[in-house]
């Protein structure tokens, strides 16, 4: 069966009785069992992606130019940080209005029920579209914002040790922010909720649930990390595979760890059943 074959056709399915593994186990044996699949939808993702990245490195260019006019090292570094922090936030915070395609069928396949990879990924982006753009819009507003904050704070902060506090929060709220993200477009595809809803659950999500936070968190650092290391040592590796896996590799994580946490307590909730779409 060749790499890009078929995803359109339903395959024979899992064993219902078979006992579920967990953790790594799972998600390797989840991710290589389609791994073309996977590559497939981050192509498409990748694609919707790279407005927002272009953005993104428009603004990081600005930062680096003015650093390197100024001829300090200390800042050119701390530019490079925040390069390497921006494209990993374009990802981490799903800025693109085709989230709401991308992770419905991550949540279908973390459950190993059956997607359409393409036909899928544009229709529930389709069947969302006023929301997936709304959201998308605050979501780049939100990252643009923070982005230039965080260079205005750090550059402040070398001669104002002060103006570390703001610092430390400002990069506080993105954390929380970021893993509020596969929250919103998940419940966006799963259940009738307003924006209002969907943006309050996801906080309570992040902030009410200490141990699925500190899961979702440290295997996201751990992904973001080895895709850090491997730009570093082989830069061109590093982008091929983030071209081709990087943000498959980041939804699934994240669906594995909030997509039950997500239907266990929405559906168990007054009306909770009468709000899944």
């Amino acid at each position: 069966m060749g790499l890009f074959s078929n995803f359109e056709k339903p395959g024979p399915g899992i064993n219902k009785n078979a006992p579920r593994t967990k953790g790594f186990k799972l998600f390797f044996e989840l991710y290589f069992r389609k791994i073309g699949a996977y590559i497939q939808l981050n192509l498409f993702y990748i694609t919707s992606l790279v407005p927002a990245i272009a953005i993104m490195w428009y603004i990081i260019m600005i930062v680096l130019n003015d650093f390197a006019q100024a001829g300090n090292d200390t800042l050119i570094a701390l530019s490079f940080l925040s390069l390497v922090i921006s494209i990993a936030v374009c990802t981490a915070f799903g800025l693109s209005p085709f989230s709401s395609g991308f992770h419905y069928v991550l949540r279908n396949f973390s459950f190993e029920k059956h997607a359409f990879v393409f036909s899928d990924f544009i229709d529930k982006f389709r069947e969302n579209s006023k929301n997936s753009w709304i959201m998308f819009i605050i979501d780049l507003v939100i990252v643009v914002i923070s982005t230039l904050l965080l260079r205005f704070y750090l550059i402040m902060s070398l001669s104002n040790l002060v103006l570390i506090v703001p610092l430390v929060l400002l990069v506080l709220i993105m954390i929380v922010y970021s893993l509020m993200t596969p929250y919103k477009w998940t419940m966006l595809v799963t259940f009738n909720l307003t924006k209002k809803q969907i943006y309050k659950n996801a906080l309570f999500f992040v902030l009410g649930d200490a141990k699925t936070t500190l899961k979702h968190f440290v295997a996201t650092s751990l992904v973001i990390a080895l895709c850090i290391v491997l730009v570093y040592l082989i830069p061109l590796l590093g982008i091929i595979l983030f071209v081709l896996t990087g943000a498959s590799v980041f939804g699934l994580v994240a669906q594995l760890n909030i997509y039950k946490q997500i239907q266990d307590l929405i559906s168990q909730s007054p009306g909770g059943h009468d709000n899944i779409k």
